[in-house]
This record gives C-alpha cells, sequence and structure tokens, in this order.
C-alpha cells in the first residue's frame, strides 16, 4: 500500500516508525530505536515501488523489489515498466529516488537483506537472510486481524494457503516462510492469468463449502446491519464532523439489505473475505496459485469473494457501472459465468455482496486508529449512492 494512501488517513510515518521499534526489539532481543531524523543506521522510502530498504540493498532483495514493479497487468504498460523497473531497482536508481525515511539504533545486523512493505493494518518485514516474513500489526490497531490470520492458517490447518510457522502469543505479529513468486496482479505477462484465476477461486470455494449453510437472508442480513450500526456507532464519536456521511452509510446499508431479503434464503461459510488479485499468489513457473493475507475472513456470503474479484469491488473508482453492467447482462465477467443468469438474481446476489462489502469497510475504519474517516470508505460510499439511485 502507497505511503500517500496511508497519510489520507493516519499519521503513517509515525505508526511505522513505532511499529518496527517495538517489533524488532523484541525480534532481535535487543532495544531498537527508530527515529526521523538524528544519527544511525539509514532507511529510504521509494514511493514508486512502496518499499523501505537500507541503500547497500542485496541482490536477492533488490530483484524481489524490482519483480514487485517490473510486471504489469496492463498491455501498453509492460516494456516501459519493465524499463522503469529495472533502472529504479539499480544502486543508483533507489539512491536517487529513494528519500531519507528513519534512522535505527542500532543498526539491524544484516539490514542490506531486509525490505519493508508498509501496508493497511500491518506491516511486512522481508529478511531474505533469514527466508522468512514477519508480519507485525501496526500500534493501536486491534489484534483481531492477526488472530484470525493464525486461526485460519496457523499449526495443523489445510488449505488453499501457505501456513503460518510461529506467531506471538500477544497476537502482534506471526511469521511464514518468503513466497518465491508473484502476486497474480503483477505476474508475468505470460502467465495464464486466467487459468491461475479460476484454480484460485474454485479452491476458495472448495474450502467455503466445508462450513456451507443455509439460512434466512434477512437473518443474514439483519446481523450485517448490526455490525455496520455498531462500527458506525464507534466512528460516529471519533469522527463527529463526518456524521452526516456515516448516517447515510447506515441508510443505504438499510437499502442494500432490503433488496437483497427479496430472497428468502442463502448460502454462507467461511470465506477469505477480501479475494483481489493482490492476494492471489503464483510460483514462480506460473503453474500453482495459493490464496494470501486471510484476516478479513469471516461467515460470508458464498459468492462474495467472486464478486469482489470479478468486480474489483476494492477499487471503487466506476464499481456502480461495472455491476450495473453485470446486472443488466451487458457484461458477465468469466468468473461468475457460471452463476444464474436471471436479472432479479444477479440484482439480489449484488446487493448482499455489497452489503458484505459495506460491513468489511466499516469494521476496517473502526479497527484503526485513523484521524480521518478513510478515503476508502467515502469513495465506496459514492458508488453505493449510484448503484441505489439506479433501482437496478
Amino acid at each position: 500500500m502507497r505511503l500517500s494512501e496511508l497519510l489520507r488517513r493516519e499519521d503513517a510515518e509515525s505508526l511505522i516508525c513505532q511499529t518496527l521499534a517495538s517489533g524488532w526489539s523484541e525480534q532481535f532481543n535487543q532495544e531498537i530505536r527508530i527515529s526521523p531524523s538524528g544519527t544511525g543506521q539509514a532507511w529510504r522510502y521509494q514511493s514508486l515501488l512502496s518499499v523501505i530498504v537500507t541503500p547497500d540493498i542485496e541482490p536477492a532483495p533488490r530483484q524481489f523489489v524490482r519483480e514487485l514493479f517490473r510486471f504489469s497487468p496492463r498491455p501498453w504498460r509492460v516494456v516501459p515498466q519493465w524499463f522503469v523497473g529495472t533502472a529504479l531497482t539499480t544502486s543508483a536508481g533507489l539512491r536517487f529516488t529513494s528519500h531519507p525515511f528513519f534512522r535505527a539504533t542500532p543498526g539491524l545486523q544484516e539490514a542490506q537483506q531486509v525490505v519493508v512493505l508498509p501496508g493497511n493494518q500491518r506491516i511486512r518485514t522481508l529478511h531474505f537472510g533469514l527466508g522468512t516474513t514477519r508480519v507485525f500489526l501496526k500500534t493501536g490497531f486491534s489484534d483481531a486481524s492477526i488472530k484470525t490470520e493464525v486461526a485460519i492458517r496457523g499449526a495443523g490447518q489445510d488449505g488453499p494457503f501457505i501456513p503460518i510457522e510461529r506467531h506471538d502469543p500477544n497476537w502482534q505479529w506471526f511469521e511464514e516462510s518468503i513466497f518465491d513468486g508473484f502476486a497474480l496482479s503483477r505476474c508475468p505477462t505470460w502467465f495464464p492469468k486466467a487459468r491461475l484465476a479460476k484454480q484460485a477461486l474454485d479452491d476458495h470455494d472448495q474450502w467455503l463449502r466445508r462450513s456451507r449453510r443455509e439460512l434466512p437472508t434477512s437473518e443474514h442480513c439483519e446481523t450485517r446491519l448490526s455490525t455496520i450500526r455498531s462500527a458506525i456507532s464507534d466512528m460516529h464519536s471519533r469522527f463527529p464532523e463526518d456524521s452526516a456521511t456515516l448516517d447515510e452509510l447506515v441508510r443505504l446499508g438499510t437499502i442494500l439489505a432490503s433488496e437483497a431479503s427479496a430472497a428468502p434464503t442463502c448460502a454462507v461459510g467461511v470465506g477469505h473475505g477480501d479475494l483481489q488479485a493482490g492476494n492471489i499468489l503464483v510460483d514462480r513457473k506460473g503453474q500453482r496459485a495459493w490464496l494470501s493475507d486471510w484476516e478479513a475472513s469471516a461467515e460470508q456470503y458464498e459468492h462474495y469473494d467472486r464478486m469482489v474479484f470479478a468486480l474489483h469491488m476494492r477499487a471503487p473508482s466506476g464499481l456502480a457501472r461495472r455491476i450495473q453492467r453485470y446486472v443488466d447482462g451487458h457484461r458477465t465477467p468469466a468468473p461468475l459465468s457460471e452463476l444464474p443468469q436471471d436479472r432479479e438474481w444477479r440484482h439480489r446476489a449484488v446487493s448482499l455482496s455489497l452489503l458484505e462489502n459495506l460491513r468489511w469497510q466499516a469494521e476496517q475504519c473502526a479497527s484503526g486508529v485513523y484521524s480521518r474517516v478513510p478515503p476508502d470508505l467515502t469513495d465506496f460510499l459514492g458508488e453505493l449512492r449510484l448503484y441505489c439511485a439506479s433501482g437496478s
């Protein structure tokens, strides 16, 4: 996640420094102080690559950083992005296009083997010397995301994911092996992306069926609305200046619940909760896919994750139009092609999926130390307005 996006909602630089100081001190068994200036080991942030590294980064982490950017999902950007990614990750490129971010005292041993990736509620630190990724919970955020992740991927669990090897008993971090491959959103252009996406979605659905059950749709919608109202109530006390916006979210959620409840029953199960291309990992040969980042996992509408993936629900811009085209039958994304085709079913399924998404957005906002309502939520609100106003 880009630092510029984090800064729109939180004091990101301070949170990153606090989190790493606490996490590294515990990990390396000595007090490590992190400050934005002064003396000590220098760490730099490259905004286009969204990474924090030392100036003397070694070849293995350098290759990892290069591959984060080199491959583009947009065909017209493939060639220029390849050359830009290569240039940016040379020693000179990183030195001249990055800026100082913090100083560590004392410095980390083998720091040149480490890459720091700031994230939504967590910070990933990849140590290529150890071959491990330690994921730290950001200071002040709810530990629910770590607990959920460990419950799904911890010891003794099996499924379409990379297992967690160790975790903190106080739920401040977990550790896994560095994955040797790519995210589906950033894999080489010659990989069979459609086949890999289908495999990931099918594996997810098979895993969800272990816990699948049916219940009255109105009952499930009321549970979702209750969660939304609780989260919004918490945000009211923190962001009183945004009361009108928050009230509108509850109003639109009620409309979605009413539309979805036209179906007497729905099937639910424990699913991923955030199934987007960036959370599908592909091995280096482009043969197998796994799902990462299960912190949003919960009991949910059985087709929700397919809707998230196929309709790009995590990218609010243009969402209402994409949904309308799907509901009207003008465009059916491949992951949704085997679902019922009639308009009424699609309308109810989309309404229930949007309600699930609103619940996810609201819970995310309520669990973070944000200084303002996150822009992602207000952007999603704008698309909900358009969708509900259309009457679909």
